[in-house]
């Protein structure tokens, strides 16, 4: 059985803060982060049950403001740190897992047992010049979704260059509301459907003379099968099931202006991606996919920061059920990553 395909040029827009949808307010993706909630997290994961207090402060307590902090930790533990992902998303239910990062060099050279940590120089304009990261990540939901990756994150040549490369296995269980944004019979009765394949993502970029813009190409590869039970709109039906490929290659344009990578105080960043799904990558389908992001920060307190992005994308005649889907299908609790 072939993917459906879309309509002409489907296109979706989200941008934070409240909307009026479904005759309630409901909030998209404005974020207010606190500093503290995601430390305690670390906390949690990274220290034994039965570690003593006096080593629990030498290590993760900054001693000139008395807050938490994990420098010293990557400067003299050989750089690793495990993260935890908590995942709410209403596709697949709550659920969590773990990332494993390796930090290639210790931060600023790093720092010796009993000496105090400091971190890189800024350049002329402000920049520090984030770590090279390697890692390994595994996460699982409540509806038997799970998801197992690798990757690594480069930079290079002072800042100059980034890279981005990815392998990833995961099995998705979702429901498919139809290509008519759920207005349809499958509206009310959508069909169950797996997901399970491989993703391989490469991305490269590199920095416009000495300013905060910087240009490259991507190219991503998803081989997937997919089944979908369709006994939840006639009982007695049969399962479908098929296999898909989609490949991409495209351009990436963007701009970052921000006081560091990993929990950012204040700045912005912007993101324009243009790709080409073809049969000459190595996909089933031909189509083409634009996106753009804008993410700006500001420090509201010293432990309270304002987090507000936007986000758009487009798709044209020819993709897959799998890509245009996302934003029409998160509205009902139910999504597809595209």
């Amino acid at each position: 059985m072939p993917c459906a395909k879309a309509a002409n040029w489907i296109r979706s827009f989200n941008a934070c803060g409240w909307s009026e949808g479904n005759k309630e307010l409901k909030r998209n993706e404005t974020a207010i982060i606190s500093k503290k909630f995601s430390t305690t997290l670390l906390i949690l994961l990274l220290l034994p049950i039965t570690a003593g207090a006096g080593w629990l402060g030498d290590t993760f307590i900054d001693p000139t403001d008395g807050q938490f902090d994990v420098s010293r930790w990557l400067a003299e533990k050989k750089g690793v740190l495990p993260v935890p992902i908590i995942i709410t998303e209403p596709a697949v239910g709550y659920g969590g897992g773990a990332a494993l990062l390796y930090f290639h060099g210790k931060p600023g050279g790093g720092a010796t047992e009993g000496n105090p940590f400091d971190p890189p120089p800024a350049n002329s304009k402000g920049r520090q010049s984030p770590p090279s990261i390697s890692g390994l990540a595994g996460a699982v939901t409540e509806n038997d979704t799970w998801l197992g990756a690798g990757f690594h994150f480069g930079v290079w040549k002072q800042d100059r260059i980034r890279y981005i490369g990815a392998l990833a296995r995961t099995s998705l269980n979702m429901k498919f509301y139809g290509l008519d944004s759920g207005s349809g019979i499958l509206g009310d009765r959508p069909v169950e459907f797996n997901l399970e394949g491989n993703l391989l993502y490469q991305e490269v970029k590199f920095r416009l003379w000495a300013s905060d813009v910087m240009l490259g190409a991507q190219y991503i590869f998803l081989d997937t099968e997919n089944e979908f039970k369709l006994d939840q709109i006639l009982p007695g039906l049969p399962a479908v099931s098929f296999s898909s490929r989609s490949a991409g290659l495209g351009l990436v344009l963007s701009y970052e202006n921000i006081d560091n990578i990993f929990t950012p105080n204040r700045g912005l960043t912007a993101e324009a991606r243009a790709v080409n799904y073809d049969e000459a990558w190595g996909g089933d389908d031909s189509f083409n996919r634009f996106s753009a992001n804008l993410k700006w920060y500001h420090d509201l307190l010293d432990n309270l920061i304002l987090g507000i992005r936007l986000d758009g994308a487009a798709v044209s005649d020819g993709a897959p059920y799998s890509v245009p889907l996302y934003r029409d299908a998160r509205d009902k609790g139910h999504a597809l990553p595209g």
